[in-house]
């Protein structure tokens, strides 16, 4: 089955970048502006697709140059000889991600929604990603009641349960990692924004804060007038609270010591297995 379709064709030139882990992964670009590009990773729960990307794409056409990722399995890209296998979707990621750097010449500021921020969060780990410069996650998950229930019902009934939904095509559960906060999001060395609509749960909200308030690399921003979905619900908004992001990222973080922090390097790793933490 095949992965989240947009009804309305996305409005600007594409081309393909092939990959070995999944094949070609379609990209639509617009490099008619200037500045470091932006790269936008679509969510894989639907109703989300490519297409949901397109107001926020538009937002910042005329601002930076930009390129949107249809992920593996989605619209024209191949789909994945293991569907919903996350590490597949990362190391495909990770390899465009290298080569929309090579064409641009530079670093990469990426913008990734719901679980296309798992999985680019994942891809900076790759020697492939060491080329993102930041990670924006707009509407992030790995954060709320979602991700605390299936962390309560623990590693062995969590493979159990994403390996049934994946065998019947529902994508999202598959490749959601519910433990990605502490394992990856905590240890990225990447600058980090989280953006919320008004209705992220509180749960989430207070999460996020107490990560920022450990690591002076990460924010969570408000974006006004959102609901659920800020880079489709209120897209300008969205462009101004990323772009309030971007111009902070010349400024060096302050440090802070905080006692007992990991040590571990974080892991990319298969659906339904978190990696070893050491508290």
């Amino acid at each position: 089955m095949r992965g989240a379709v947009s009804s309305k064709p996305f409005l600007a030139p594409s081309r393909y970048v092939d990959t070995r882990a999944t094949g070609r992964v379609r990209v639509f670009e617009d490099r008619s502006a200037a500045g470091p590009l932006v790269v936008l990773v679509h969510d894989l729960a639907a109703p989300s697709g490519l297409g949901s990307m397109q107001p926020l794409f538009d937002e910042l056409r005329s601002h930076r140059a930009v390129a949107a990722v249809e992920l593996p399995g989605c619209g024209m890209s191949t789909e994945p000889a293991q569907p919903y296998e996350r590490t597949s979707y990362v190391r495909a990621l990770g390899a465009v991600f290298a080569d929309l750097a090579r064409w641009q010449g530079g670093m990469l500021d990426v913008v990734a929604a719901g679980v296309g921020g798992e999985l680019a969060a994942r891809a900076t780990l790759l020697p492939d990603g060491k080329v993102v410069r930041s990670l924006a996650v707009v509407a992030p998950t790995g954060f709320g009641p979602a991700a605390l229930a299936a962390r309560a019902l623990g590693e062995r009934a969590f493979v159990m349960t994403t390996t049934v939904l994946a065998a019947f095509g529902w994508s999202t559960p598959a490749v959601a990692d519910p433990w990605v906060a502490d394992d990856v999001y905590e240890d990225l060395e990447v600058r980090l924004a989280f953006l919320h609509g008004e209705h992220a749960p509180l749960a989430a909200r207070a999460r996020l804060d107490a990560l920022a308030a450990r690591k002076p690399r990460v924010r969570r921003m408000d974006v006004a007038g959102a609901r659920a979905c800020p880079h489709v619900d209120a897209s300008g908004a969205t462009r101004s609270a990323l772009q309030s992001f971007w111009s902070t990222l010349d400024a060096r973080p302050a440090l802070r010591l905080i006692q007992g922090g990991r040590t571990r390097a974080p892991v990319v790793h298969g659906p339904g297995r978190h990696a070893a933490r050491t508290r």
